[in-house]
């Protein structure tokens, strides 16, 4: 089978309120609920910043299945691969890896997110009613998504 590289961001395939991309910068293994993504040297922190933002968690939700029980969504490999990042290049590195060293496990509405997408946006150029549409958006879906697990 030969050596495995070990992916320096992975991300579950099963969601439940949030898509999380965990990162090392040295990588790690996983397997089974896990995607692995690989990136090119110089570009770990800013696609880490760019794909725990909350435009990503919006571009998740609109194209993940919640066909498992309890509201989990799965996201396939060749749809995390379809997925639209920032450029990293638009990024600053630095800042990057500073707002993620200090963050703790993104939640969905958490101050450490909202630092994060403050970041994203501005690259975006979103208005303040356009990134609270996104906001918006994310929670309404997310939450309908768990609430027609718990109808059923």
């Amino acid at each position: 089978m030969g050596a495995r590289e070990q992916a320096p961001i992975n991300v579950n395939y099963l969601v439940d309120e949030v898509m999380h991309f965990f990162a090392k910068e040295d990588g790690f293994y996983v397997s089974d609920n896990f995607q692995e993504v690989h990136c090119s040297t110089g570009c770990f922190w800013q696609l880490t910043l760019s794909a725990n933002s909350s435009i990503l968690q919006l571009f998740a939700n609109i194209s993940g299945r919640a066909n498992f029980g309890g509201g989990l969504m799965k996201i396939q490999t060749y749809e995390i691969d379809g997925m639209f990042v920032i450029h990293p290049s638009a990024l600053d590195e630095n800042a990057s890896r500073r707002l993620l060293k200090g963050s703790q496990r993104l939640k969905l509405n958490s101050p450490d997110r909202r630092a994060l997408d403050e970041v994203v946006f501005e690259v975006l150029g979103l208005t303040a009613g356009e990134r609270e549409a996104v906001y918006e958006a994310v929670v309404a879906m997310v939450r309908a998504r768990l609430q027609k697990a718990q109808s059923v």
